[in-house]
């Protein structure tokens, strides 16, 4: 499989695509789903960063969640809140490559 253009060498469109689509699904997805388990599991890491935690909460999973009304109410920047943003798919990346649903 081909890595995904744009630098990133961790994951393939396609599976930046899933990591993408079950989050903003987040809600919908039945408790023993494994990409849930690799979500939930991700986020653990991120029980001290209350911007990770809310940038998931308020925007990612939420499809009424608004980018840059989440950046001006937190005082985030855009470029910030790109960033948090990928460190969260790549946690769950990772779970996931532990979890062994995605392959080298």
């Amino acid at each position: 499989m081909a890595r995904s253009n744009g630098g990133n060498i961790l994951l393939t469109k396609e599976q930046d695509k899933a990591i993408r689509t079950s989050i903003e699904s987040y809600s919908t997805l039945k408790k023993n789903d494994p990409m849930k388990k690799c979500i939930d599991e991700a986020l653990k890491f991120f029980t001290n960063s209350p911007v990770h935690q809310k940038v998931f909460n308020e925007v990612l999973s939420n499809p009424k969640g608004n980018r840059v009304m989440f950046c001006m109410d937190n005082f985030v920047s855009e470029p910030n809140y790109y960033i948090v943003r990928r460190e969260i798919i790549w946690r769950i990346a990772m779970v996931c490559y532990a979890m062994k649903i995605f392959k080298l």
